[in-house]
């Protein structure tokens, strides 16, 4: 961090910020006239520290005052906040407060342009909002699956939460057909019970094509499907099949 330079002296600063008005003394010059103490035993400086001293909730805490006095063998001086800091220069000389400021504002300026360029709070491009809903949909689509929300709730919740904090409406985007809850009208499915009764596995594809449900190709479909068999006791299991691996369910009762 860059040091508040006055008139070739370097004016230290304590942890809390505060600015030490010895090292104000002897870039002013040193006069004894205008040294620190004879300026804080004012009436005029006692009643602006005071004010200095108040916040919304009453007065400042120690740590926080606006003068501070070390005495301990290191770093002696005592040191005050800028509003103080103006006010003595300004005691000094009209000549001498406005260096101060000047030099305090170079210091700031000197600073910011050190410092990383600020992170935007909200994505600025099309692009960008449309990783921070895919983002934000994966998330919450974890949190759904920890919470065991069914998937067809899941889905929907996550697309809103991210259509929410960004407004990307994911079923727009992908020019999807919206998530509905009414492809089948409830778990309990007409049929379905008497032909889980008479297997010992199924896949839900053959239920949709043997119930006459309707595309077996629908996701909505066979995720409504595979909660209503789940509600009858059966669960999916990995299996070999032609082509590959699949999904068929079987009864856990059995």
């Amino acid at each position: 961090m860059n040091p508040l330079m006055i008139a070739n002296t370097q004016i230290r600063c304590d942890a809390a910020g505060r600015y030490c008005l010895n090292d104000l003394h002897q870039a002013s010059g040193g006069h004894k006239r205008h040294q620190p103490g004879n300026w804080l035993r004012l009436e005029q400086t006692q009643e602006l520290m005071a004010e200095c001293a108040k916040s919304d909730e009453g007065f400042l805490k120690s740590e926080e005052a606006p003068v501070h006095v070390v005495n301990d063998g290191f770093g002696n001086g005592t040191y005050a906040v800028k509003e103080l800091v103006y006010a003595y220069a300004m005691w000094i000389s009209a000549a001498f407060h406005l260096h101060v400021i000047r030099a305090y504002d170079a210091l700031v300026t000197a600073r910011q342009a050190d410092a990383p360029p600020p992170l935007l709070s909200q994505p600025q491009h099309r692009a960008d909002q449309l990783v921070a809903a895919s983002r934000i949909f994966g998330s919450a689509m974890r949190v759904a699956r920890q919470l065991r929300l069914p998937p067809s709730r899941a889905l929907k919740a996550s697309a809103a939460c991210a259509a929410r904090h960004t407004g990307i409406d994911w079923t727009s985007e992908l020019d999807a057909a919206p998530l509905a809850d009414d492809v089948l009208p409830s778990p309990d499915i007409p049929g379905l019970a008497a032909l889980l009764t008479d297997r010992e596995e199924i896949t839900l594809r053959d239920v949709v094509l043997e119930l006459d449900l309707g595309d077996p190709e629908s996701i909505s479909l066979l995720q409504r499907l595979g909660a209503a068999i789940r509600s009858h006791g059966w669960r999916p299991h990995r299996k070999r099949m032609l082509g590959g691996w699949g999904t068929v369910w079987r009864s856990g009762i059995r």
